[in-house]
């Protein structure tokens, strides 16, 4: 799947909430809210020695791609099919 397909799909489940001021500070939350999830693990890494869950670490990253995604879908965002089209 590249990209532009995968912001096909997550707006399918992505919800609307009526305005486009709504939607993009709904993803802006979502976004801030799985990069703190994010980062919990690994602070606990660094300061409790805890192992990092490598599925919990892909689920996290899998939610920032889809409320990104969404962001994109928003505001009109024409994202290229790779990113290896913007190296």
């Amino acid at each position: 799947m590249n990209i532009k397909e995968y912001q096909i799909n997550a707006a399918r489940t992505c919800a609307d909430l009526g305005s486009k001021t709504n939607n993009l500070f709904h993803m802006n939350l979502g976004i801030h809210t799985e990069v703190g999830e994010l980062l919990d693990i690994y602070k606990k890494k660094m300061a409790y020695g805890k192992e990092i869950d490598i599925v919990h670490l892909t689920e996290e990253l899998g939610d920032i791609c889809f409320y990104l995604a969404n962001k994109d879908t928003f505001k009109d965002v024409d994202r290229p099919v790779s990113y290896h089209d913007w190296i």
